[in-house]
Parts: C-alpha cells; structure tokens; sequence
C-alpha cells in the first residue's frame, strides 16, 4: 500500500482556513497580555483571501489597536529612525553656589557688593576674590559640553516600553515586498520589541501578512533569520468560510447564493497559471461584485433576449463587463444567469410580514432560497439595530415585538418550503450577528408551530443559540407546561 499523500491531503495537514487561522491568532494575542509570552505571527496566503481582514478582525474584537506599517514602502533608516546631534556636559561639577553659601552669601552680586574697594588686602576681601573667581570657573566648566550621536525614534512606531500600556497590533502586510536591507532593520522590531535604544510598548503585539514568492506579487526573499522569528500559517480560502463572513458582513444575496451553489469559484487564482491570469476570482473580488449588485441591479432585465431594447441589451452587457472585471468572465456569465432566477423568488419583506408562505413550483432550487434566506437574514439584523436597548432588555416593546414576529414568520416559511440546513443557516446568522436569543415563550409565538421547528432542527440547532443549554431543557425551562412534556 502506497505511504504517498495527495495534495488535497497534504494541504488538510499544512495549511488552515481563514477561520482556524483567525481562533489561532486571537489565541496567540491573548498570550501576549495574559502570561507575557509574545510569539511574533506571520500569515502567508494569495491575493485577496482574507489575510489582512482577518487580523485586523482580531485586533478589533481584542481591544488593540491596529496599527498598520508596510515595510515595503520604506527604507532601513525610515524603521531606524533619522540620526541627530545633541550636546551633553562633558563633566559633573558641584554646584558653584556652593562656596557663595559657605560664605552666608545667596548669589553672585551679594558677594560684588559687599567687596570693600578701600580695603582690598582684607581678608574678607581676599575670601570674596577667591570665592568669586572659582565661582566663575566652575560655572564655566559646567557650561561645557561635548557632542554625541543618537537615533530619533520613528513617530509611526508605537514606542514607549513599560510607560506605555496601550494594546497595540503593530501589523506589517505584506512583509515579503520589503528589500532585504529592510527586512535585516526589522529583526530587532520583530524578535526583541525594539529598534536601537526605543524599546516598544509593552503591550504591543507584532505580526505580519505575505504573499507566496511564486505568484508573481512583486515579492523579495524572505531572509531565513527574519522567518525563523515568527510563528507561520499558511491560509487557503474556504467556501463555508467565506458564506459566513459574507452573511455577517452583508453580501449581496445573489453572491452569497451563487457561492452557496459553487463553492469551486470562491477563489480561482491558480500559482501555476498566475502569469496568464489578469482577473481572477478571490474572496476580495466577490466583495466587489456584491457592491456592483446593490449598486446596478437596475442593469439586468427580466425579458428575454428578443425582447430587449437595444439600451436594455446594451445596460446588461455593461454589468456583464462590470462583473467580469473582478471576478472573470466566465463566472459573470454564470452568475448573470443565476442572478435572473433569483429575481423569480418573494421579495424579502414579503417574507418578512408573513404575506407568502409558499414557494412556486419554479422557485424550488435550493441555491437560489440560499440567497432568499440570507437577504432575509440581513434585513432582520437590520430591524434588530433598530430596536431600543430598553425594550431589548425586557425583551418587550412595539419594535422588539414587531422584530420576533417576523423572526417567526421568516423561520417558518423556510421551514415549510426549503432544506432544513437552510432554516438552521438563518437561525445562526441572526443570532451569531445580533447576539440574540431565542426566547421561546414570547407572547406573540406560536407555541405549536416551535414545538414543530424545534422538533425538525433538533440537530442542526446548536445550545449556543438557545441560552447554552440543550433544545430540551429550553422547551422545559422557558416554553408553557404542555410543550415542555410533549416534546
């Protein structure tokens, strides 16, 4: 039996998803505050996948702040700092008051006045002339100085040591596009917190982001001193990963469909093909796409081809070429074509206030209720945001009400008419995005039709949705006696 690996196997092994590689380095930023042992992060990964999001993501949701330096843009003296001049004495003397005072004299002028010019050889005068002329000798000793030279600390750099306490991410993207000169000025930076004499915040974590040397991204060798000093992950793009960051952040539905329906296009940049590629298809690009579609939806027609007017054919073949600038022609094509179906299924708010409760028998395709559930999904969290933190709290109120009916109305509508995953997959993002939980005997629910869902998500619905407790023992808890028993 052959011991070789495949590559799809090799890559499970070596390389982690843009969420794994989120959890790792949030764990890694809280070693850095809880038990003081900082372990420098460098994330590889293509174009457009996620990297740089995803730290700044972790920063965010840490409490630091980010603080975002591209080494590839300066030179060694920039990170150095400018050297300058400055003077120092070049010895301690006493102070020359001092022999003023052993003579019960505060200054200088006191001693001048008191000089007796019609009795020079006195000895008072003579201790007033000794007293002044190593008064003036020393205050001219003390006068000079000598020069030295020191660097003056980079103002884009959070320095400070232990008098600074504040949680900062010193993040350094794209890393790998620095020339090696700069790469050798950033050893100190990254392994001691320190640049010459400036030592960092105490509190400062550094990681930094790049691109493979083989994809043709303007990259310099990294040297292998300044590798051995991070901690590395490599990061591939991720289809279920992408959904979810798409449905948290507000993707277009008919992207968030489409991707649903082929997860093979989430990222088409291929290595080996990356001198014939000019536009491909990343995570980044489909972001660019969903922001054409809420922008130019009134580009694309419902007719079919013979009976468009030449503007509407030619309004269509602008967000064809739109569309086909970020993610490839090919794949605009398609996603024109689903994007149409689309357009067949309710209006969200439709869904929303309850006013349809069946799918039509063209309206069937699972990928395009996809994208009808997550347009759901966002239009809830929005109503969510809109209910006032006192009624949230009592769990009461007009808008808090009128939000958890049609939280209701939308879940089973979908329950009802698509695949059970697709329900779960909305139940999840809104409470994933909201930080809601389901409160399942609120007034205006209907009690048996949650005896129903619950009943046919029971696998699918994890406790974190549910106060961190079982299905169970919220029906139990929360729900009236006679839903509780029968369940």
């Amino acid at each position: 039996m052959s011991e070789e690996i495949t590559e799809h196997e090799r890559d499970l092994l070596t390389k982690v998803t843009p969420s794994r590689a989120k959890r790792i380095i949030s764990r890694m930023v809280r070693m850095n505050i809880s038990k003081k042992e900082s372990i420098p992060a460098l994330v590889w990964g293509g174009p457009g996948i996620g990297k740089s999001q995803i730290i700044k993501q972790v920063g965010q949701e840490e409490g630091y702040r980010t603080i975002e330096l591209r080494l590839g843009q300066i030179s060694p003296t920039d990170l150095m700092g400018i050297p300058y001049a400055f003077k120092v004495p070049n010895k301690k003397e006493k102070d020359p008051g001092t022999l003023l005072r052993s003579l019960g004299l505060t200054n200088l002028q006191e001693a001048i006045l008191e000089f007796d010019m019609n009795n020079e050889q006195s000895d008072r005068n003579k201790l007033l002339i000794n007293v002044m002329s190593e008064y003036l000798s020393q205050f001219l000793i003390t006068q000079l100085t000598e020069t030295k030279l020191d660097w003056g600390a980079p103002a884009m750099l959070p320095f400070g040591g232990d008098d600074n306490e504040e949680k900062i991410l010193l993040f350094l993207d794209e890393i790998n596009t620095a020339p090696q000169l700069t790469q050798a000025a950033a050893y100190q930076l990254v392994l001691d917190h320190r640049v010459g004499p400036h030592l960092l915040g105490k509190n400062v974590y550094v990681i930094a982001a790049a691109n493979p040397d083989n994809i043709g991204a303007a990259t310099h060798k990294m040297a292998t001193p300044l590798l051995n000093r991070f901690m590395q992950l490599e990061m591939v793009a991720n289809a279920t990963d992408f959904l979810h960051y798409a449905a948290l952040a507000g993707f277009h539905p008919i992207v968030q469909g489409f991707i649903h329906k082929s997860g093979r296009f989430v990222n088409k940049f291929n290595a080996k093909e990356h001198a014939k590629q000019r536009i491909f298809a990343t995570p980044r690009t489909w972001e660019y796409a969903s922001k054409i579609f809420y922008n130019n939806m009134d580009l694309l027609s419902m007719k079919s081809i013979n009976d468009m007017t030449p503007e509407e054919l030619e309004a269509e073949d602008d967000l064809k070429f739109m569309l086909g600038g970020c993610i490839g022609h090919d794949i605009a094509l398609q996603l024109i074509s689903y994007a149409k179906n689309w357009m067949l299924m309710p209006k969200p708010d439709d869904v929303l206030m309850g006013r349809v409760t069946k799918l039509e028998t063209n309206q069937k395709d699972s990928d395009i209720q996809y994208a009808l559930a997550m347009d759901c999904a966002h239009r809830l969290y929005e109503l969510h945001r809109q209910v006032p933190e006192s009624e949230l709290k009592r769990m009461t109120g007009d808008h808090f009400d009128a939000f958890m009916e049609m939280l209701q109305n939308t879940l089973m509508f979908f329950l009802d008419n698509s695949r059970t995953e697709i329900a779960s997959t909305l139940l999840h993002i809104i409470c994933d995005h909201t930080k809601f939980k389901i409160q399942l005997n609120h007034k205006l629910w209907d009690q048996t039709k949650w005896k129903r869902f619950f009943g046919k998500m029971a696998k699918y619905v994890v406790p974190q949705v549910l106060d961190n407790k079982k299905i169970e023992d919220i029906l139990v808890v929360k729900a009236p006696t006679s839903l509780g028993n029968k369940m």
